[in-house]
């Protein structure tokens, strides 16, 4: 059963931009020169509401609210992390509610500030106590921050010596890239050490993959991108390697397409099959709108989504399967394009 009405969602979804500006505004009135954060923790503070209003435009539309303290949490952990009071939270929830009751109106603001509020504890320190345990920079993310490929594909060629492929992408690659993240949201390193990691890591994993021989080829065509919006592409990326090391004929579009430019490259493409990468609940909404559209121009493609466990259960409502790791992904892809 929905716990909120279609009128509510729309409502929102129609004066989402003018909530977050009022929010932005109340944080930099209140906080600009009250000597409580620094200009670095504030502008922090502000782009982390811009994140928050994406995730619950999602989280309304598809009436998630188990994922509403996820992300409340996720939000807390990257303030204490940076030393953000903890007060500052009870002010965003305060600014949030005062902003949806400015801009929507009466009977509809409390629909959705009941959905906010209700059954959620925002307290800081229980949602912050079940956090991941900080996380210790390994040998492999320290040779990848420090630029050091030489070292960093060393280190992968004896994990490789032991390990085949398969848990060699899913055990290094992708652990280490969730471990990159994580440190990263501990505040351990910064954003040029997540972005010098992760892109030197596609360096190295594209260097095994240039000594392996691919197995016998496949004579079926994948297009393999993101939903517009989404930057994240080194996933994807590593996923076509694997694909096309398996035998298939991979597109690989990138990421943060134009919706009607990935529908133009389906038609001139014409792939067997689409894999659509979603990073972050946040881009739900541009998911949703994008697979109906392929639903409804190429009906009888095979579909398979990618993302978090956390809203697998909406990516499973547009597409055909989505697989739990690049293995199965292949396994799904022979299964409804080879043996059907």
């Amino acid at each position: 059963m929905k716990t909120l009405s279609d009128k509510a969602v729309e409502s929102y979804h129609q004066y989402n931009a003018q909530i977050l500006n009022t929010v932005i505004r109340s944080f930099q009135i209140e906080y600009s020169h009250s000597g409580t954060v620094t200009p670095l923790q504030l502008q922090f503070i502000i782009e982390a509401q811009s994140h928050f209003a994406l995730s619950l435009t999602s989280i309304l539309e598809f009436d998630i609210k188990e994922a509403l303290s996820e992300e409340i949490s996720f939000i807390v952990g990257s303030f204490l992390h940076r030393q953000i009071p903890t007060d500052i939270l009870i002010s965003m929830m305060k600014f949030w509610k005062t902003a949806i009751m400015a801009n929507l109106p009466a009977n509809l603001s409390a629909e959705i500030v009941n959905f906010i509020t209700s059954n959620h504890n925002y307290d800081p320190h229980s949602l912050f106590k079940n956090e991941t345990p900080p996380l210790e920079i390994t040998p492999f993310i320290r040779a990848l921050m420090d630029n050091d490929r030489i070292i960093a594909f060393s280190l992968v060629k004896d994990y490789f010596s032991n390990n085949d492929i398969e848990c060699t992408i899913e055990q290094l690659f992708l652990q280490s890239l969730r471990d990159i993240g994580t440190l990263w949201w501990q505040n351990k390193i910064s954003v040029a050490d997540e972005h010098i990691a992760s892109l030197n890591l596609l360096i190295v994993a594209h260097q095994i993959f240039s000594t392996l021989t691919s197995e016998n080829k496949l004579e079926k065509k994948i297009c393999i991108t993101s939903v517009p919006g989404d930057l994240h592409s080194i996933g994807m990326n590593l996923l076509s390697r694997y694909l096309e090391y398996k035998g298939w004929t991979v597109i690989f579009m990138g990421s943060s397409m134009p919706k009607q430019d990935i529908l133009s490259a389906l038609t001139a493409f014409k792939p067997d099959a689409l894999i659509i990468s979603v990073s972050m609940l946040a881009f739900l909404i541009q998911f949703k709108s994008l697979m109906q559209d392929v639903r409804n121009e190429f009906p009888k493609m095979l579909t398979i989504g990618g993302g978090s466990k956390s809203y697998q259960p909406i990516l499973k409502q547009f597409c055909n399967h989505v697989p739990e790791n690049y293995s199965d992904c292949h396994k799904v892809l022979l299964k409804e394009l080879i043996h059907a």
